[in-house]
């Protein structure tokens, strides 16, 4: 079974694990019938797209699964966090009941829903009539390169709607079609014009710093080579896999970027490399052995597509290898006047340290918040300068393939 089976198995049964975790998905919350009755318990907490289309409840863990679907109940929310409610929405020009997540309740009330493509706001005020704010964008080409221009509709949308509040309207010029800029201007707005009354806000609230910790296992494959060292240089090891494991350590802050976030990780690894080659100038044939035990340390921005279960990853970096161990054996056969001379030595050594840069791409299987497996395959670049005791200053050059799967918590 090759490198690759051998991932795709492992993520396989990552997933399978992810099922079998399935009841934390279930949090505290409550739902508001239609006859305004509260019923406690857990619901189902999934991405912004399935909330707003029906509601799994169940009075405890080991209740059986109610759902509803909108209209079927006013509403439902999950305690210290979203809030949703049904409500019939306009989308493509069809009428469609959903749960809309309620993000403000003031004088006007601001909400929100987001679909497979795209995001929706809609505002309401006392009339009870919803405005959807709107933000489309088209590509423009300016001199043969394409550009994403956004309409920014909701711009002059949010002027019609606070048209009795135009001290809000140097806050609206500099809106940002997200969840933080509209909830400030609804905010704003209320407190300008409500002289008592607070202005609720329902957004779940977003740690400033959020750190998702992961075991992971990764499979490697190693190419050596040494330069700027005659009797190695010559050498041609063959490609070298080993197995590793680590943790890494991910940080973001969610309430700027969801998106972008720093990830640092560290990994033991034990490798042994094997090299042939001819030397012409002593007419003499190497053979080397070399056993390492490293620390491998990566660190690098990480971006992950906001949407789906699945979602695609890019991550790049630099690297840094520090080895703990490096044994080396190097065999030479000389060839002169038909005799053949063996000798053995045993002065090769790694350098001590390298460093380089790497890069990944992969999938986060996101279906759980809690619990995310991931598996991603990369290439590192390394390279550092070591001190032979005879010849000198030489470098080691190491470049990998991987694949890495774990779960973060």
């Amino acid at each position: 079974m090759n490198l690759l089976s051998k991932a795709c198995l492992l993520f396989l049964l990552l997933l399978y694990l992810s099922d079998l975790q399935g009841q934390t998905l279930f949090r505290p919350g409550y739902v508001i019938t239609n006859e305004n009755d509260t019923l406690h318990g857990l619901i189902d907490y999934r991405g912004d797209t399935r909330n707003a289309k029906r509601c799994d409840f169940k009075a405890d863990l080991n209740s059986s699964v109610q759902e509803f679907t909108p209209f079927t109940i006013k509403g439902y929310r999950f305690v210290d966090s979203k809030y949703y409610i049904s409500r019939s929405i306009r989308i493509n020009d069809q009428e469609v009941q959903i749960f809309l997540e309620y993000l403000v309740n003031g004088i006007s009330d601001l909400y929100f829903y987001a679909d497979i493509s795209q995001n929706h706001y809609f505002i309401e005020k006392s009339d009870g009539k919803l405005i959807e704010l709107t933000n489309q964008s088209r590509t423009i080409s300016v001199e043969g390169i394409d550009y994403i221009k956004e309409s920014k509709n909701f711009v002059g949308l949010l002027k019609i709607a606070f048209s009795d509040c135009p001290q809000i309207f140097p806050l609206i010029n500099r809106a940002k079609f997200e969840n933080k800029s509209l909830i400030d201007i609804s905010k704003r707005y209320h407190d300008i014009k409500c002289n008592g009354e607070k202005c609720i806000i329902y957004e779940k609230q977003l740690p400033v710093m959020r750190y998702r910790f992961s075991p992971f296992v990764s499979m490697n494959n190693t190419l050596l080579k040494f330069t700027d060292i005659a009797v190695y240089e010559d050498i041609s090891f063959k490609m070298a896999s080993s197995v590793s494991v680590g943790l890494l350590m991910n940080a973001c802050m969610p309430d700027l970027n969801q998106k972008m976030s720093f990830q640092i990780s560290a990994e033991f690894a034990k490798n042994y490399f094997y090299g042939t080659g001819y030397i012409q100038s002593n007419r003499a044939f190497e053979e080397v052995h070399l056993h390492t035990s490293s620390m491998k340390f990566k660190g690098g921005f990480k971006y992950t597509w906001p949407k789906g279960n699945l979602r695609p990853t890019f991550l790049i970096g630099a690297n840094l290898i520090r080895f703990l161990k490096s044994d080396g054996r190097r065999i030479e056969e000389n060839y002169s006047n038909s005799t053949i001379t063996t000798q053995e030595y045993t002065d090769l050594k790694a350098s001590n340290l390298l460093v380089g840069y790497n890069f990944e791409f992969g999938f986060d299987y996101s279906k759980l918040e809690t619990y995310v497996p991931f598996i991603n395959i990369g290439f590192s670049n390394s390279a550092g300068m070591g001190d032979h005791p005879d010849i000198g200053l030489y470098s080691t050059h190491l470049k990998t393939i991987h694949i890495n799967a774990g779960f973060y918590f």
